[in-house]
């Protein structure tokens, strides 16, 4: 039995080598598209620094993301956290398209309501990405990224075989996204429209954090 290899995480958050001294963190940018939060007039960012010379800052958009940043030896690594109710979108778009991928690729898995409304799910979760990441990122991007999930699913499987995914990769591998996928299938267009619509009414930053 073939194990499942896992999808590379959507437009991964660890960010960026940047040479700089500590000087004065509060004054400087770090040299990630995040600065721009850290220098608000509207917003009170937090800074500290440990005795090992690790450096931290965070600062909260209120009632949509809080951001943290360490930088050490000139490397900055970033996690954004949704603090809406509304969940955090990249979440959202890995677990989908995952779910999705399958959906496409798997001949046992026959869950058409749900493989309908997880097209339509993503393409407003994409346009919701388009507009609000500060990171950049196109529809070319998102593209290549689904291209690249489809190509690693598929060369899991022998050339011109059936795709029977539970043999293949067993039951246990498939559970989670059959799960979501049964879930889905089993609500109305109208209520999966309305989860997705309610997850997407706040402009905010599109963020991986809470994930499940």
């Amino acid at each position: 039995m073939r194990s499942q290899k896992l999808f590379p995480p959507f437009l991964s958050i660890l960010l960026i080598l940047f040479p700089a001294s500590f000087a004065s963190a509060e004054a400087e940018d770090w040299g990630t598209p995040y600065d721009i939060f850290f220098e608000r007039n509207d917003l009170e960012p937090e800074y500290s620094r440990s005795e090992n010379g690790e450096e931290k800052r965070s600062v909260t958009i209120p009632n949509q993301t809080r951001i943290d940043q360490t930088r050490k030896d000139g490397k900055v690594s970033t996690m954004a956290s949704d603090i809406t109710e509304h969940g955090a979108v990249l979440c959202a778009r890995e677990i989908y398209i995952n779910v999705k991928t399958a959906l496409d690729n798997c001949e046992d898995l026959d869950y058409p309501a749900a493989q309908k409304g997880l097209e339509t799910a993503l393409q407003e979760i994409e346009k919701f990405v388009l507009e609000n990441s500060i990171i950049p990122v196109s529809r070319e991007d998102i593209e290549a990224d689904d291209k690249r999930r489809n190509t690693a699913f598929r060369d899991q499987f022998p050339d011109n075989q059936p795709r029977i995914c539970k043999a293949e990769l067993g039951e246990e591998s498939l559970r989670f996204m059959e799960h979501i996928a049964q879930r889905i299938e089993n609500m109305s267009h109208d209520e999966f429209k309305n989860e997705i619509d309610k997850m997407l009414s706040v402009p905010r930053l599109p963020v991986l954090n809470p994930c499940l």
